[in-house]
């Protein structure tokens, strides 16, 4: 398969300063198409002339569309290339001549070419291909690159670059976007301000009005849009920033230049890795290097040597991921990051899915509100299949309305609502499909019967289990196994939701020794129901609630409001399940506290009465001097003879035998303590077996909590 192509230009600039332009950024060796005899000349001004020749194509539709020229009717748009393969699927077709798949199905009909209609990866053969393109009045170009994927130099999509901010927490990513946002004029105010603990715990997408009138470069578009993806920085977020990065086009990797690669970085890396995704590497709070630029250089060689021991390969050492300083707080670097990410504008290609959801919530009338980034246009009253990541199935769903994201207006009106969406625009799509999540796919199909055969037939073959409720409710653990904790989760979003699920799991996974949890409920919603509070009762579990409110009243009326659980910062919600676990369902731990030690020097026998018999009878007492501490008679005594502890075999696994004390004395007085540097009279209950030179450890037994990890 041949990797991704780089921008001719950026190449051989690479090229010029010293770079293998042979590598890749992932450090292997580039695929080379050409012929081995091809010197550098030719190659570069070939390579050139498509450039050039793309730039051309590009500035003709501009024109096109200055003058009313409708694009769908240009001479250049009825060129069409196609991959130089066996067979082509109809949606891939569909989207390379920028047309409906019904409309290709249309054809074929006309034609008599038999293609399942309801298959929406059905193959057709290029010859048939080839009569399509003819048909509609395309002259068709065969490629010389045989991989279907591999469309970056012929399936240029002319529309807003997506673009995902990522990196570790506390790097600035929120920051950078407020001074992008703050760059174009943007209407909403900050994002940083408006977080619960300063944090991003979710995902915020929009569109930014990109101004670049200042840069003297004709290949740069004077205006044009980008939609940006703020995904959060936290371990428990590691979905939601997996679902951007398969959203969008560019990811700006944010890296605190002061602190370096940090654990979220490496994950973040690990899928650009695997996805072989575009990245600019954006090394934040610059403003905050004190030794001016010979530390900054100093700072970003660190960095680069992080990011190559993750084979990750940057400009200076001989790849091509580029490095950008960005400081937000003094908009230093901003116009040099847009102007960065106008190199990948020429190759956003088009999406065989319509769109991704980003996250899903309750309506206020009853119905879901899918909030979702568009890869192809969707309009009003779609029909659409929603497919699920998670359990592998599908749903069927109607698009009801269309509603601008992130507006200012608390609540929308009849003239805010969309009648269709292009592609790249987020939007929010209200329709009565239940049960979406972060990450499912949402595919456009002609007609509802077809889209509802889709579903049946694909739902017959998949099987999911279930979470249900233990049928016990009250006792919660078995003899000899850990504790079961039954947990109901909620939250107003799938995104926030799906979070707190995995946070909790890998809590158990963490401490899988001492309880395990068994999930009940994990529902979309925004207040605790009286259903809940039932379950709650009968199953003496927890409710965790991430991101909303819980009413005081409820709380103070509750018998056992321990059981009841919220907060709007993640990791402060995990910190109270520990404690409630801690203190309230899991037993505790004891461990011995060693008082106070002593010897025995001398051994007296003295005659006794029984406290049992009456009778008179001749009993041991060791004399003793206090080494360490201080001897407790309230506490438990152990011997120690040759550092080995004296055992018994009805005492506990490790066999060691704690005595209580009979008799502690000083002369001839009886005391509750004797302190270190003094000598006593002790008796031990049970035992007389003493040897000059044993050792005596007092010792306490504590109680405690578990500590959970």
């Amino acid at each position: 398969r041949q990797p991704k192509k780089m921008d001719s230009l950026r190449r051989h600039n690479n090229a010029a300063r010293g770079g293998n332009r042979n590598n890749n950024r992932y450090g292997n060796q580039r695929y080379n198409n050409q012929n081995d005899n091809t010197s550098f000349h030719d190659t570069f001004y070939s390579n050139a002339e498509k450039y050039q020749r793309k730039i051309n194509r590009k500035n003709k539709r501009k024109k096109g569309r200055k003058n009313g020229i409708n694009n769908a009717s240009a001479d250049e748009d009825k060129i069409v290339t196609l991959p130089n393969i066996p067979s082509i699927s109809v949606n891939k077709l569909a989207d390379l001549l920028r047309i409906k798949r019904s409309k290709v199905n249309e054809i074929c009909a006309d034609l008599d070419l038999t293609t399942d209609s309801s298959d929406e990866n059905a193959m057709i053969e290029m010859e048939m291909a080839n009569l399509i393109c003819e048909e509609l009045g395309f002259d068709v170009q065969l490629s010389d690159d045989e991989d279907m994927d591999g469309m970056d130099g012929y399936s240029h999509v002319d529309r807003p670059l997506v673009i995902s901010i990522m990196g570790h927490v506390d790097h600035g990513k929120t920051t950078l976007l407020d001074a992008l946002r703050e760059r174009a004029n943007h209407a909403l105010g900050s994002v940083a301000g408006s977080e619960a603990g300063g944090i991003t715990q979710t995902i915020t997408a929009f569109q930014l009005p990109i101004d670049n009138s200042t840069k003297q470069d004709d290949d740069l578009d004077t205006e044009h849009l980008l939609t940006v993806l703020d995904t959060p920085g936290h371990a428990a977020f590691s979905e939601m920033r997996r679902v951007c990065q398969s959203a969008s086009d560019l990811v700006i990797l944010c890296v605190d230049i002061n602190q370096g690669v940090a654990d979220q970085t490496k994950e973040i890396l690990t899928y650009l890795k695997d996805t072989e995704c575009e990245f600019i590497v954006a090394l934040t709070k610059c403003d905050l290097v004190a030794g001016g630029e010979r530390q900054r250089e100093v700072l970003r060689n660190k960095v680069e040597s992080q990011l190559a021991e993750e084979d990750i390969m940057t400009e200076n050492y001989g790849g091509d991921v580029q490095v950008v300083f960005v400081s937000a707080m003094t908009g230093e670097g901003l116009d040099n990051l847009i102007s960065t990410t106008d190199f990948y504008k020429e190759n956003t290609k088009p999406h065989e899915k319509c769109a991704t959801v980003l996250n899903s919530s309750s309506g206020s009338g009853g119905g879901k509100i899918l909030s979702v980034v568009c890869h192809q246009e969707i309009n009003v009253g779609d029909v659409f299949v929603l497919e699920s990541q998670l359990t592998s199935t599908k749903k069927l769903g109607r698009i009801r309305a269309l509603l601008p994201q992130n507006t200012k207006s608390a609540k929308l009106t009849k003239k805010d609502e969309l009648q269709s969406a292009e592609p790249s625009l987020p939007v929010s799509i209200l329709s009565e499909v239940e049960g979406a999540m972060t990450g499912d796919i949402l595919k456009i199909i002609d007609d509802e019967d077809t889209a509802r055969d889709i579903v049946e037939k694909h739902n017959d073959l998949v099987t999911f289990g279930e979470y249900t409720a233990s049928e016990d409710g009250g006792d919660n653990s078995e003899d000899g196994a850990v504790p079961i904790i039954p947990l109901l989760l909620k939250s107003p979003t799938s995104a926030s939701l799906a979070a707190l699920k995995k946070a909790v799991l890998t809590l158990q996974e963490n401490n899988c020794d001492v309880f395990k949890f068994q999930i009940i409920q994990s529902e979309v919603g925004d207040a605790i129901t009286q259903k809940e509070q039932m379950m709650l009762k009968e199953s003496n579990g927890l409710f965790l609630g991430f991101d909303m409110n819980v009413p005081k009243k409820l709380l103070r009326n509750h018998p056992n409001s321990h059981q009841v659980l919220h907060n709007d910062i993640i990791y402060h919600l995990l910190d109270e399940v520990k404690r409630s676990l801690a203190k309230n369902y899991l037993p505790q731990v004891t461990e011995q506290n060693i008082t106070g030690t002593a010897k025995i020097q001398q051994i007296f026998e003295i005659t006794s009465t029984c406290d049992k018999t009456k009778k008179k009878v001749n009993v041991k007492i060791a004399g003793c001097a206090v080494l360490n501490g201080s001897l407790n008679q309230q506490h438990l005594f152990r011997i120690v003879r040759k550092n080995d502890h004296v055992t018994s075999e009805s005492v506990g696994a490790s066999n060691e035998k704690s005595f209580q004390c009979a008799s502690l004395r000083r002369v001839k007085d009886i005391v509750q303590i004797v302190k270190s540097g003094e000598e006593c009279g002790l008796q031990l209950e049970d035992y007389d077996s003493y040897q000059v030179g044993d050792m005596i450890e007092c010792f306490e037994i504590l109680e405690k909590d578990v500590e959970l990890l």
